[in-house]
């Protein structure tokens, strides 16, 4: 799980290195986990991040729980 965290960070803020993260990554990443669905990988296999919001408007699911947004920060965080 805490590859996949850190693999989806990198897919929405890019990969850059440790020291040029800024808040403002921070809190991107942060607003665009509220935006996605459970079981992002599972359901939609080979997407990317912004493929899967662009495709938001046409289907619905739930989207991710507190507990797993505040865990993936933790990851980003570590």
């Amino acid at each position: 799980m805490f590859r996949s965290g850190l693999k989806l960070f990198m897919d929405v803020v890019g990969d850059k290195p440790i020291g040029e993260i800024t808040k403002a990554d921070i809190r991107h990443y942060q607003e665009t986990l509220h935006k996605l669905p459970t079981s992002m990988t599972v359901k939609f296999p080979g997407k990317s991040v912004q493929e899967v919001l662009e495709m938001d408007n046409e289907i619905t699911q739930p989207k991710l729980s507190k507990s797993s947004i505040d865990k993936l920060l933790r990851y980003v965080k570590g």
